[in-house]
């Protein structure tokens, strides 16, 4: 008898690779940062009224 193959199911001990990380992928850090500096830098409120209310939300 001919096996079918199933191009549909995995391999059940195939171990699974992480994708490769591209050296800068989602790297926001510095836009973040930088939006966050300037909202608080144009608040009216200053650093630690602002983190105070963030805690209480």
């Amino acid at each position: 008898m001919r096996r079918i193959s199933d191009t549909s199911t995995l391999d059940l001990f195939e171990v699974p690779a992480p994708a490769p990380e591209l050296p800068g992928t989602m790297d926001y850090r510095h836009q973040v940062a930088h939006l966050v500096s300037e909202m608080l830098r144009r608040s009216p409120h200053d650093r630690f009224d602002v983190a105070a209310r963030m805690s209480r939300l």
